[in-house]
């Protein structure tokens, strides 16, 4: 067998390799096209449920529904006055602020002023 011969079935052979690689190839692109459309199909179709779940939250939670259903409902009267009583927490606490700011009276004022820091950030430093 001469030496063209040879070199003529390579050159048919990586044809015809090259001709399967590129169907294949091509097979694979359609089969990730068809996957691809419909992915999209799936992601409008929950855009859409998305905004309907939206949009029925929003007359859900809107306040005249709520009205609505509160005085349909619930039998609620005003507060009467012998019904309010004091914190017993709230005057200890403003028992506590009281004694906090008489004490602040007692100090000494002090003046603070800005330094800069080893670290270029100003700090407050006493006098």
């Amino acid at each position: 067998m001469s030496l063209y011969k040879v070199i003529s079935y390579i050159a048919i052979i990586l044809c015809l390799l090259t001709i399967y690689g590129l169907f294949t190839i091509k097979d694979s692109v359609v089969t990730l096209r068809l996957e691809l459309e419909e992915i999209k199909k799936q992601v409008r179709n929950e855009e859409d449920a998305i905004r309907i779940l939206k949009a029925e939250l929003a007359y859900l939670g809107s306040p005249e529904r709520i009205q609505k259903l509160a005085n349909k409902y619930l039998t609620l009267e005003k507060p009467k006055v012998t019904q309010i009583t004091k914190d017993p927490l709230l005057e200890e606490k403003l028992d506590q602020t009281k004694i906090l700011a008489s004490a602040k009276s007692f100090r000494k004022p002090s003046k603070w002023r800005y330094k800069k820091g080893p670290a270029k950030y100003l700090t407050m430093v006493k006098d």
